[in-house]
């Protein structure tokens, strides 16, 4: 039926024509009674004899009148017209999400902002028993006020009759229910659907999932040249990881979508709730890329730049497992300090009296050592062990510990009467029986066993921590993508099968991990990073459900929970300090802005320093540039395209890189002027060390460390003005670097590591006599007779004159920090 302006549907005054669709056609018309303009969904009179629209046409008003939420359409009237059944529903101005597709992703903020309002607004559905089953990005409106509205209940399946529903409703969802029907959209189908399998709540994750894949990738999750194709890439594939394919989208929020995106709905959100609260952490955390202390250093002359910095404390949470023990505790824990001395806490374990904590910890830049802390005094004393790593206390009080070389060792708790047990091990823990299980590494793979000596768990990737349960029969372990990098997982294991019970879903590498059980074994409790560089506390019960235990200022990490519920935590808080050192001056000046000043070029007068500073509010570690003078004004910040690399030797150019879908390198002026972004030619990465790239003297051209595609790292040249950059050395030549100021020859590490001379032009490369393995080298004297090298650790660094011709070398000076 088609309706002209003018015509009346019930008491409702048509205005006009404002779309047409499968299900019916929508006019928006007046409210003469409550004076508001509505819209009216009738469904077209060649369908009105066909039942099953009818059936769910009636559904969809059913099942639409029964929300009252923000999120999702309001419908505030239902009725017939000429036998035509119609739907009067508020009026919404703004576009679909498929029409803001159309102009490309989605900045990741605005995608996590509107995927939250998704979330909440399947979640009311599902509480009401209602599951739609056709989520896609048409069914997904975005009002030009910025509110999400979820469309379209017409394919929603009632799991259960809503109250007061009449007997055609309560038909409708037994026949679907014993009916194997494809309902949905090819593309966001989830599996179940596919198969006609009867879908649920997970089901809508799923489908959610892959349009929240669109949203921030500008990408379908599943594509084939027919239905019939994508519905069986549904089945079989995964799409192509988030995080892989673009380093802009954060890799929390790649591993939410790929847990939206597991085949099975078991290893799915299992609410849409658990999944907006999922998202919600995402639009509130920081953090960077950057979580070890690291020395930054940079030297000309008589002037260098350093960074570092790092501090921890060990807390006890009282009650932990009673007042963080749910979602919807809100509770305040009571936390007690343990610790009170700057550095890093690697471990700690409650001993069996409850009122010991041992712990490793390196303290104001020492050694390793194993701690003894009493609650009641909270004094501390060493163990008679030496740099030693702990790993785990028997329930008799004995303790696992790495002494060296990976070597696990027995000691009793006084310390003494230490005894070897087996090399190569990684991480142990005692089971309840007083057996031991061990990480066993032998690069590039590590991998469980238990006992020691029996491989038990060997996954392709890599195993790094491990825990029994109370009870011995479950063992909880944290395994990666590869060793020291990639994506995080925890996985629970049966003790006697080795067979997975549940896996989490996977989170940003983490430097300093946690691991424990709850007393009652139902719950492991483990440390993941929501961003780089900021790790809190999750948890997960043997059926893969997940949840937030714990957030904190900086990262926390959970270490180890008593019997009684009290919990031991870490508390970590880095930043990377820049300080500008004279050697012809006493003491340091403080140049750091921010939190992680990164240093990346000091003028050849000293008087003007480039850095970068990664940003540790934004979701995806972005980095910024900037110049600032060393007198200690304030910085001036020259854009958001990557972390300061070069200064060009004029100060005019600041050469910066940053990490993307696309790597690229870019000119970025002090002064006036507009960006240049380089040719990259075929390099596909560019590597981020320090001294890795540079100006050379003459300032026509840059040096850096990069690599193409499948190939190892090398060093290239690359003219300002036009052209792609050509390689210089051979393959796995590269690193730190200075150049020759006739800008004609580099020094930098051959593929042995040895430091070598190689010339722009091509040549005979010739090996520095004089350097050692460590060297790194820093400035090329102007009489180019001479080179200065940083040699680091152990502290304190030292800066070394080499003599070109006849290779001695001479220790020039020490760089004095002030805080190891």
């Amino acid at each position: 039926m088609t309706l002209i302006s003018g015509d009346t549907v019930g008491p409702y005054r048509i205005l006009g024509l404002l779309g047409k669709g499968g299900m019916g056609e929508v006019y928006i018309a007046r409210d003469e009674r409550l004076g508001r303009d509505v819209a009216i969904k009738v469904l077209p009179a060649t369908y009105a004899d066909n039942v099953d629209r009818l059936r769910r046409f009636d559904q969809e008003a059913r099942a639409a009148a029964a929300l009252n939420h923000p999120n999702i359409l309001a419908v505030y009237d239902t009725g017939t017209y000429e036998g035509a059944p119609y739907i009067v529903s508020e009026v919404l101005k703004g576009q679909t999400l498929r029409d803001m597709l159309g102009h490309g992703a989605l900045v990741t903020r605005k995608a996590v902002e509107y995927g939250i309002d998704v979330a909440t607004g399947l979640a009311a559905a599902h509480e009401k028993g209602i599951v739609h089953r056709d989520i896609k990005p048409e069914n997904i409106f975005i009002t030009s006020d910025g509110r999400v509205k979820i469309l379209d209940f017409g394919l929603a399946k009632l799991r259960e009759p809503l109250a007061g529903a009449g007997d055609a409703t309560r038909l409708a969802a037994r026949v679907e229910t014993t009916e194997s029907v494809i309902l949905g959209t090819a593309g966001y189908m989830s599996p179940e659907q596919v198969r006609g399998e009867d879908p649920d709540p997970r089901s809508d994750i799923f489908s959610f999932g892959a349009t929240l894949y669109e949203m921030v990738s500008g990408q379908r999750a599943f594509k084939g040249d027919s239905a019939v194709e994508t519905m069986s890439a549904i089945l079989k594939h995964d799409p192509p990881l988030l995080s892989a394919t673009d380093a802009t989208i954060p890799p929390p929020l790649a591993s939410v979508i790929q847990h939206c995106l597991e085949k099975e709905r078991d290893q799915r959100f299992q609410s849409a709730r658990d999944l907006a609260f999922a998202l919600g952490r995402l639009s509130g955390t920081s953090g960077s890329g950057i979580q070890r202390p690291v020395v930054e250093q940079r030297a000309r002359w008589t002037r260098w730049v350093i960074g570092a910095g790092a501090a921890a404390a060990l807390l006890l949470a009282v009650g932990a497992a009673k007042y963080l023990g749910g979602p919807t505790d809100e509770r305040e824990p009571n936390f007690r300090q343990l610790s009170f001395r700057r550095g890093h806490i690697a471990e700690a374990r409650f001993a069996p009296d409850g009122q010991t904590v041992i712990s490793s910890a390196s303290w104001e830049g020492g050694p390793f050592e194993v701690w003894s802390t009493r609650l009641d005094t909270q004094e501390s004393t060493p163990l008679p062990l030496g740099e030693a790593y702990l790993r785990a206390v028997s329930k008799s009080g004995e303790l696992a510990v790495i002494v060296k070389d990976y070597v696990l060792a027995r000691v009793p708790l006084g310390g003494s009467g230490v005894r070897d047990v087996k090399k190569g091990i990684l991480s142990a823990d005692w089971g309840p029986d007083g057996s031991l299980a061990g990480i066993r590494i032998e690069e590039p793979q590590a991998w469980l066993e238990y006992p020691l000596g029996t491989t038990f768990y060997k996954p392709p990737n890599a195993v790094f921590l491990v825990r029994f349960s109370p009870d011995g029969t479950l063992l909880a372990v944290m395994e990666q993508e590869k060793l020291g990098g990639g994506l995080e997982w925890l996985t629970i294991l049966d003790s006697t099968t080795g067979k997975a019970v549940s896996r989490s879903q996977k989170w940003a590498s983490n430097v300093a991990d946690g691991l424990a059980w709850t007393p009652d074994g139902h719950e492991v409790w483990f440390t993941a990073s929501e961003v780089a560089g900021h790790a809190a506390i999750h948890a997960m019960t043997l059926d893969g459900r997940e949840r937030v235990v714990h957030r904190a200022m900086g990262s926390v990490r959970i270490l180890d929970i008593a019997p009684d519920g009290r919990a031991l935590l870490s508390n970590d808080s880095f930043r990377a300090d820049m300080s500008l050192v004279d050697t012809e001056r006493p003491g340091e000046r403080d140049l750091t802005w921010k939190d992680w000043s990164r240093p990346a070029a000091l003028s050849d007068d000293g008087k003007t320093v480039a850095f970068g500073d990664l940003s540790r509010i934004s979701m995806n570690g972005a980095s910024s540039s900037y110049i600032r003078n060393t007198d200690g004004s304030s910085a001036v910040k020259l854009g958001d395209s990557g972390s300061a690399k070069a200064l060009s030797p004029d100060g005019k150019w600041v050469l910066t890189s940053a990490p993307s879908a696309e790597p690229r390198l870019t000119l970025v002026p002090t002064g006036a002027g507009e960006p240049r972004t380089l040719d990259r030619g075929r390099v596909v990465e560019f590597n981020a060390m320090m001294n890795g790239s540079r100006f050379t003297p003459d300032g026509a051209q840059i040096v850096f460390v990069g690599k193409e595609a499948n190939r190892p790292r090398r060093v290239f040249i690359q003219k300002i003005d036009a052209g792609p950059p050509e390689p210089i050395t051979p393959e796995g030549a590269y690193g730190a670097m200075v150049v020759s100021h006739d800008s004609r020859h580099i020094i930098v590490r051959d593929p042995k590591g040895q430091l070598t001379k190689y010339a722009v032009a091509g040549g005979t490369p010739t090996a520095v006599a004089g350097a050692v393995p460590g060297d790194q080298p820093l400035a090329w004297s102007p009489d180019a007779e001479s080179i200065w090298v940083l040699h680091r650790p152990p502290f304190p660094a030292k800066i070394f004159r080499i003599d070109l011709r006849s290779g001695q070398r001479t220790l020039w000076g020490e760089v004095p920090y002030e805080d190891p």
